[in-house]
């Protein structure tokens, strides 16, 4: 949840991959939360609220982008993701994510695709 009032991001992970939070030269992890949704009914979640400036770009992806492999095997992995964010950190959210999903296919080239994937890149822009 965003407010756009205090500039504040509340979070919760329910174990899927961290979200990535870039801020200036820093890379927070959103990890806060829990153990997988659905594996217990009595897990607590915790939610973390984080503040959020101008230029801040939130990177929440599925486990297919992180888990891409190319023809050798290897996986693009979190750290390649990371990169390439910090690589799109001047384009505006819409090209960031393109740009993400470029390198990730000239690093997997035509290995076909065993997952799915979602990518959503948000970048926080002027007051509010």
């Amino acid at each position: 949840i965003y407010d756009p009032h205090g500039s504040r991001l509340t979070y919760c992970n329910a174990g899927h991959e961290p979200a990535i939070l870039l801020q200036e030269q820093k890379m927070v992890n959103l990890s806060e939360g829990g153990t997988v949704l659905g594996i217990d009914k009595h897990t607590v979640y915790q939610a973390h609220t984080i503040p959020m400036q101008t230029g801040d770009m939130l990177i929440l992806y599925t486990d297919g982008l992180a888990d891409a492999v190319n023809f050798r095997r290897e996986s693009f992995g979190r750290q390649r993701i990371i990169e390439a964010a910090r690589n799109s950190r001047e384009m505006p959210a819409e090209q960031a994510a393109k740009n993400i999903l470029w390198l990730m296919r000239k690093f997997t080239g035509l290995t076909k695709r065993f997952d799915d994937m979602a990518l959503v890149v948000v970048k926080k822009t002027g007051q509010g």
